[in-house]
């Protein structure tokens, strides 16, 4: 019997009550639903979240088959990303237009860092789309509540 595939996330930042949040909050609970090992990663964690993600620093890539990197809005955590020895995929939230935020200001920063990341995805050494013949040994244990259970395949996961 094949181990349960390792599948966690990465999201350069989480907040309660956030959207993208509650969308890696929602992916890992249908990722445990078909049997995968599945935890959330994010670049310091706030204390009220503590129970729900953890700190990138205690992130083994040795011990993921396959990491989601979510990109919603740029981050300074390019070297560590490309330096991480897994599979990545990328899950696109969204950027908000730098257009909509102050010159100068953090968040115009980053909107504008992050679609400059999407352009240097290669660099990152993360996959642009998740192709299903791509997945390899996930069964799926019942069916999901989103109903998504059985579009998994038998095989194996970037192995």
């Amino acid at each position: 019997m094949n181990p349960a595939p390792v599948i966690h996330q990465f999201a350069p930042t989480v907040a309660p009550g956030d959207g993208v949040t509650n969308a890696v909050l929602y992916t890992r609970e249908l990722l445990r639903e078909l049997g995968c090992l599945s935890d959330i990663f994010s670049h310091r964690p706030p204390f009220e979240l503590r129970d729900i993600a953890t700190d990138i620093h205690r992130f083994d890539h040795r011990a993921c088959d396959l990491l989601l990197v979510h990109h919603s809005m740029g981050h300074d955590l390019d070297r560590w990303l490309a330096g991480l020895g897994c599979p990545k995929v990328l899950v696109y939230h969204n950027i908000t237009p730098v257009e909509y935020f102050p010159e100068g200001s953090g968040h115009h920063y980053y909107a504008r860092r992050g679609l400059e990341q999407l352009l240097d995805l290669p660099a990152l050494r993360v996959r642009r789309w998740w192709i299903a013949r791509d997945l390899v040994g996930i069964r799926p244990v019942g069916r999901s509540r989103a109903g998504v259970g059985r579009r998994w395949i038998e095989g194996g996961v970037g192995r």
